[in-house]
């Protein structure tokens, strides 16, 4: 996995929505999203962003506890289902790139982590996945890691 370093990301009026999902029906949970926003009178304007975490992984399910931040096209009020965030940034961050789909979410997650440790960079933030829709659909990622500038 190549890693570049030194990115700046930045997306602004974004949807956030939290819930928890089999890790298979993740997919299956964007794609939902991609298709059905429309009915509460909002447009994706960007690629989506997520960061999962393992909840669960001592049943035959795993379960990932999920947050989608969503870029569209305008304000709007939150409710209880979900919220308007401004701005969503990360600094000095670190990017990698994956293609591979769903599957290789764990093991992009690891291997990144990996790399950060063993170049002597400290993280900062979680891993945020992009979904990169300009290139490949469902099947192309970035990983996104902000990382102390302090660090190596």
């Amino acid at each position: 996995m190549k890693i570049i370093t030194q990115q700046w990301y930045e997306r602004k009026n974004l949807l956030s929505y939290k819930t928890r999902v089999e890790t298979e029906r993740l997919p299956d949970l964007i794609s939902y999203v991609e298709e059905n926003i429309s009915a509460i009178g909002l447009n994706i304007s960007g690629d989506i962003i997520f960061f999962a975490e393992r909840e669960t992984a001592d049943t035959d399910t795993s379960i990932l506890g999920v947050e989608l931040l969503i870029p569209v096209d305008r304000k709007f009020t939150s409710t209880c289902r979900y919220v308007f965030k401004p701005v969503f940034r990360i600094e000095n961050a670190v990017m990698a790139k994956v293609r591979g789909g769903f599957g290789m979410l764990w093991e992009a997650h690891s291997e990144i982590r990996k790399i950060l440790f063993s170049g002597g960079m400290s993280p900062l933030t979680k891993t945020y996945f992009v979904v990169d829709r300009s290139c490949c659909g469902a099947d192309s990622f970035k990983l996104l890691v902000g990382i102390d500038g302090n660090s190596a």
